[in-house]
């Protein structure tokens, strides 16, 4: 009896004790060092003891499954270990945090990889060994349940329940995040994001971005049904009867392209000369984008789908909401192919990364082009597949089309890292520049190819969103922006030209979100404008700005409503 107790009190103390070393070894990965870590324990007890419960939680689910306790400590502790390492990594990659979403791009870590040379620090390799001895101690133990299945079955459904209702949104774990000092602020921006990181540490991040994510989970609108969308809309333009000839639309979205004089004086000159060039050949304007320095999905998202993703909570890739049992979406490719456009899609990239070949081919595209196949021979520039090679690829596509053409392509040359391979300590600024000013004189050649064209085009040419850089370079800091200015960084110039003249140039005098460029070009271009044209044109008019990164306050009925009937209702707006 006494040591059937004592081998209970074990399994009891080895079932709080690895969960708490886990905790600490998963901190210290990303303090680097212990006395960052003895800090961060002194300063959030509350939250090393949320993190703590909630792991052990893990490890029990882990322990009533496997039995043996040294099993649940090496899986447990090597998964724990390695999404801090991912998160080590990831952030002084790109300057972003692991959170939740970044799971649904699993399949493509061999592409997320190829961004930078992942090199081994001492602190990591001692958290590592820190993992093995704990592992190889509570093997040495011999400790493993002796309960029956169906005792164990019923016992892992109970750590899943308390584990959910640990991070599942209420009331009442809103106050136990505000007792134990966790950030509970919005999260607006990467500034805010980043801050809350360095508040709460790692695991309790990723476990308040869970909470988050199944919060944020788009909710059918209230009234939603046929008659409520139909009341929104504008009416539909009547056939034009002489229209002549239409031209060919091509959207041009440049990957981590900025003109960072737009907040610095600070830029060296010669830099923008080709875009200067460029932008004298058509019309300028200023967009506000959903993302800043990465997820481009959701910039590509606005513009192919012509809504807000504001309006379906801002998802980091905005396309995983869409339903999956759904036939074309009804995108702008769509809409110029009902027009007997070709409709084409170029990322001189791999075809699976966000899942693009799969999701996007969906979208009313005939053609796509990815790194494996494009028409035309890359050239590449640093890293990546060069500027200058896409714009060879739509000069191909536009030749080869018998009729008129709609192209959108994501640009790749000027993604992040911004340090050549395997040089450390590195110039982030110059490097970028460097991309830039490549891609500026690309951007300006291929407009005069256009200007010689025997056919009509229009071009809309708008970066992505600012680029990244890491923590350590200090960037944005030299640059001036900071928690206050952030906002700066959202508002991207875009060109709207066309060989022949635009027949409205007004659109140009006040900065609108992304999302209503699309609109715009159907506006400019003499098309016939659908319903859902007239009333997003209608819109932009009231609300011309529309994304969370920018303004907290205000929301609008008539684009939430809309989004959700074109990307995840019944598109009774068609």
């Amino acid at each position: 009896m006494e040591k059937t107790k004592s081998r209970i009190l074990s399994i009891i103390g080895i079932a709080f004790a690895v969960p708490a070393i886990i905790v600490l070894i998963s901190e210290y990965i990303q303090k680097g060092s212990i006395f960052g870590l003895m800090e961060f324990i002194v300063q959030k007890p509350g939250i090393i003891l949320f993190d703590i419960v909630l792991t052990a939680l893990l490890f029990a689910l882990m322990t009533f499954l496997f039995k043996a306790l040294w099993v649940s400590a090496a899986i447990s502790g090597f998964v724990f270990y390695a999404l801090s390492c991912v998160e080590y990594f990831k952030y002084r990659i790109s300057g972003s945090h692991l959170v939740i979403s970044d799971f649904l791009m699993a399949g493509s870590f061999g592409d997320i990889t190829g961004f930078a040379d992942l090199s081994i620090s001492a602190h990591l390799i001692v958290a590592l060994l820190l993992l093995v001895i704990t592992v190889i101690a509570v093997k040495k133990t011999n400790l493993k349940l002796t309960v029956r299945f169906t005792r164990r079955l019923f016992c892992s459904a109970l750590c899943v329940l308390c584990a959910l209702l640990l991070v599942f949104p209420s009331g009442a774990m809103e106050k136990t995040y505000r007792m134990l000092d966790f950030d509970t602020e919005p999260v607006i921006n990467s500034f805010d994001l980043n801050e809350r990181f360095d508040n709460i540490g790692f695991l309790a991040f990723i476990y308040r971005d869970a909470s988050d994510t199944i919060s944020e989970k788009v909710e059918e609108p209230a009234d939603y049904n046929r008659e409520s969308v139909l009341s929104y809309l504008a009416t539909e333009d009547a056939p034009v009867e002489s229209r002549g000839v239409l031209p060919n639309i091509v959207f041009v979205l440049s990957e981590s392209f900025s003109d960072l004089r737009e907040i610095s004086r600070d830029v060296p000159s010669g830099v923008y000369d080709s875009l200067d060039k460029a932008f004298s050949k058509g019309v300028a304007g200023t967009a506000v984008v959903p993302t800043f320095g990465g997820y481009t999905a959701r910039t590509e998202f606005e513009l192919l789908f012509g809504v807000p993703v504001n309006s379906i909570k801002n998802p980091e890739i905005p396309h995983y909401l869409l339903p999956g049992n759904t036939g074309d979406y009804k995108t702008f490719a769509d809409f110029y192919k009902s027009w007997g456009y070709a409709t084409t899609y170029i990322h001189p990239f791999s075809k699976t990364f966000y899942n693009r070949d799969e999701v996007y081919s969906k979208y009313g595209f005939d053609n796509m082009y990815f790194s494996d196949n494009l028409s035309v021979d890359p050239e590449h520039f640093k890293r990546y597949i060069s500027d200058r090679t896409v714009y060879k690829q739509i000069e191909y596509q536009l030749k080869k089309d018998s009729g008129q053409s709609y192209i959108f392509a994501t640009t790749m040359q000027n993604h992040q890292p911004f340090c050549a391979e395997g040089e450390k300590d590195c110039d982030e600024l110059s490097y970028y520049l460097d991309g830039i000013k490549s891609s500026a004189d690309s951007l300006y050649e291929f407009l005069c190819f256009l200007d010689k064209f025997d056919e009509k085009v229009i071009v809309v040419f708008l970066g992505d969103h600012f680029p990244f850089f890491t923590p350590q370079g200090c960037v944005y800091e030299r640059l001036g922006i900071n928690e206050q200015n952030i906002s700066k960084l959202y508002y991207q110039k875009y060109l709207m030209y066309s060989n022949y003249g635009l027949s409205d140039t007004g659109f140009a005098e006040k900065p609108v979100s992304a999302f209503y460029l699309p609109h715009i070009v159907s506006a400019v271009t003499g098309n016939r404008k659908s319903a859902f044209i007239n009333t997003m044109l209608g819109e932009m008019e009231k609300t011309p700005v529309y994304t969370l990164a920018v303004s907290k306050s205000g929301g609008s009925r008539v684009l939430d409503i809309i989004a959700y009937d074109r990307t995840l209702g019944e598109r009774y707006s068609d």
